[in-house]
């Protein structure tokens, strides 16, 4: 017995019992794009053929309503869709989609965004059981109870395993699934054959598409590094097929900052991230040209004193552009006082306030 995908379901594929044999799959029904097996007449029945090929005018799809993009976490995770989380060992990728796995199954805002409220489906295929219920402990059982479900250990990658799933997704009401790891459950012989990540791969972002629910999946990154996507280990078959590829990234400032970089489909999603861990958990910093914003007003203050100095000074102290030190100060606002003329014999003089 064989399943083949169509319209984004799974159907048995058998024979009719009359001697006829269906060795595609394909299944009998007379709402399929296929015709129906008629072995008593010796041909198939055409009557009931519905061909997928219906072109549309441009004015038709125009006229539809603009539908808003079904974000559950906004920039990250959309209904029907795959993102993948890639990133080396022990960078914090785990410890990231676990708070996030929480804040959904809550509807806490996540890095300072709000999120929807959805039951999740946890596939843990990597990670120790052990492990597993020790991240999810930092929350109290009756907190997450019903909310949060979960599979332990290996899972077969197969179309009888996705059939299972979507129906388990839409019996519970599920709105988010993460997978740690995709590669684990794939198990491909070559990660880096594009044929064989888009033979997988395409039935089962049909899968994905069917249902209601956000995908996330985790992956690693290459020792060669890269960016764009180009970093994270396998074929770049891989990104093309997802919808979100996000790479966590340590920064140069070391310690427990982060870097997100996106690649997406969509606009909402930020190119670059930095964050934090802080606390038991992640919290948002801003952009790279935030965060360089931030250092050039902190060096500003620094250099700051009682005793009023000019722009030219501070520049100097600070090895910032005149340009630098003129933003900084206008950011640091009420906390700095200027007084003088602001013009030649008189320039202005900037103080702490």
């Amino acid at each position: 017995m064989t399943h083949v995908l169509t319209g984004g379901d799974f159907h048995e594929g058998s024979g009719d019992g009359n001697g006829w044999t269906n060795p595609e799959g394909l299944p009998d029904s007379h709402n399929s794009i296929y015709p129906t097996p008629a072995p008593h007449k010796g041909y198939l029945d055409e009557s009931n053929y519905c061909s997928p090929f219906q072109p549309q005018d441009i004015a038709e799809l125009f006229a539809e309503s603009e539908e808003d993009v079904p974000w559950i976490y906004r920039g990250f995770l959309v209904r029907g869709g795959l993102t993948v989380l890639a990133g080396d060992p022990k960078v914090g990728k785990s410890t990231y989609a676990y708070e996030l796995i929480e804040r959904i199954a809550l509807g806490e805002e996540f890095l300072g965004e709000a999120v929807t409220e959805e039951k999740v489906l946890l596939l843990g295929l990597e990670e120790h059981r052990r492990d597993m219920i020790a991240r999810l402990r930092r929350r109290s059982e009756e907190a997450l109870k019903g909310r949060v479900k979960v599979v332990c250990g290996q899972l077969p990658f197969s179309p009888k395993i996705h059939m299972e799933i979507a129906d388990y997704i839409m019996r519970e009401d599920i709105g988010l699934v993460v997978i740690d790891t995709i590669p684990a459950w794939w198990n491909l012989k070559d990660e880096n054959d594009a044929s064989e990540v888009l033979k997988k791969g395409y039935p089962f972002l049909n899968v994905i598409r069917g249902t209601n629910a956000a995908w996330l999946g985790l992956a690693h990154t290459r020792k060669s590094g890269g960016g764009h996507g180009s970093d994270i280990r396998g074929s770049s078959a891989f990104v093309g097929l997802v919808d979100i590829a996000v790479s966590m990234k340590r920064t140069q400032s070391g310690g427990n900052q982060r870097m997100l970089e996106a690649v997406s489909r969509y606009d909402d999603t930020p190119n670059n991230l930095v964050i934090e861990y802080a606390e038991g958990c992640y919290r948002k910093l801003g952009s790279p040209q935030d965060m360089a914003s931030l250092a050039k007003t902190n060096k500003v203050w620094e250099a700051l004193t009682p005793e009023g100095k000019t722009i030219d000074q501070l520049a100097k102290e600070t090895d910032l552009s005149k340009q630098d030190v003129s933003r900084a100060l206008q950011s640091l606002g009420d906390q700095v006082h200027r007084e003088g003329g602001g013009h030649r014999g008189d320039p202005y003089l900037f103080s702490r306030n």
